[in-house]
């Protein structure tokens, strides 16, 4: 499941024995881990919470730990990191799956997967009594609805069009959508419309950043580079490319009004372009 499933799923339903987050998204990570702790200590108010590392020996540890749990009737919070250390040994990657057949009621079993895309062996072990939660963008098809949701949930009025236009500069990331509508509400206070211009007039957090070290490496002849930059890029080739076309159009456009003469204050107006932006774009033309 994605976050925004998970955390819909986790203030309605009890928390299962273990959660696996996964995925390439660090600050979807951070989030879906802050609500799994806020949701266990409402509900086991003096509990404890309790990280250890991925390594084989602290994780064989903490399952023996759990599974006396039920002895002393000790109800804790687990966090694993690093749990690719673990399932790469097959002595602590059986001995979860053994675990996992009949799970310590007291105890949930958070499991981190660094970086990357969904771990193999972490599927294979937990078949059972787990919620696995899938930290990157959103599905592409509830992107859209859901950046709606969130701007009226912030107070803002945008249509589609402007919410298509929001997420080709954030990509799917719900933090990062979450973070460029704040950043919004107060840039175009007292208005609460957005518009596809303000989207241009302030740095939003993103893959446009990204952009400009592209073109920065296109300028000096290094297409091969480039290609490699735009492949890891977080908004991908369909997200970056637009944002592409877009700079270079800008930057033209300062180009020509620099070779018309026209002075740096001017043409910042007549771009209609923020200041802070414009003076990025400004250097890099």
């Amino acid at each position: 499941m994605y976050l925004d499933e998970f955390q819909a799923k986790l203030a309605k339903e009890p928390m299962p024995p273990v959660i696996l987050l996964s995925g390439d998204a660090e600050d979807s990570k951070v989030e879906a881990l802050n609500a799994i702790k806020r949701t266990f200590l409402a509900k086991n108010p003096g509990s404890r919470v309790q990280y250890i590392d991925g390594d084989p020996a602290s994780f064989m540890v903490a399952l023996d730990d759990a599974r006396t749990a039920s002895l002393f009737r000790e109800t804790k919070l687990l966090i694993c990191l690093n749990i690719q250390k673990s399932l790469q040994n097959e002595t602590s990657a059986d001995a979860l799956a053994d675990y996992l057949i009949a799970p310590s009621e007291d105890h949930v079993l958070t499991l981190i997967s660094p970086g990357g895309r969904k771990n193999p062996k972490a599927s294979a072990a937990l078949k059972h009594n787990t919620w696995s939660v899938e930290c990157s963008g959103l599905a592409p098809w509830k992107a859209l609805d859901w950046a709606l949701g969130e701007s009226r949930a912030q107070g803002l009025v945008m249509g589609r069009d402007v919410a298509q236009a929001l997420l080709d500069k954030t990509g799917n990331d719900m933090i990062r959508v979450r973070q460029a509508l704040t950043i919004l509400q107060t840039f175009i206070q007292p208005r609460n419309q957005l518009t596809v211009a303000d989207l241009s007039s302030v740095p939003l957090p993103g893959a446009e950043p990204e952009v400009y070290e592209i073109l920065d490496v296109l300028g000096k002849r290094r297409a091969d580079r480039a290609l490699e930059l735009l492949t890891l890029s977080d908004a991908g080739e369909g997200g970056a490319v637009p944002l592409l076309y877009g700079r270079v159009r800008e930057l033209l456009a300062i180009a020509d009004a620099r070779a018309r003469g026209v002075k740096q204050p001017d043409v910042a107006k007549e771009l209609g372009l923020n200041p802070f932006r414009f003076k990025n774009l400004w250097e890099q033309a």
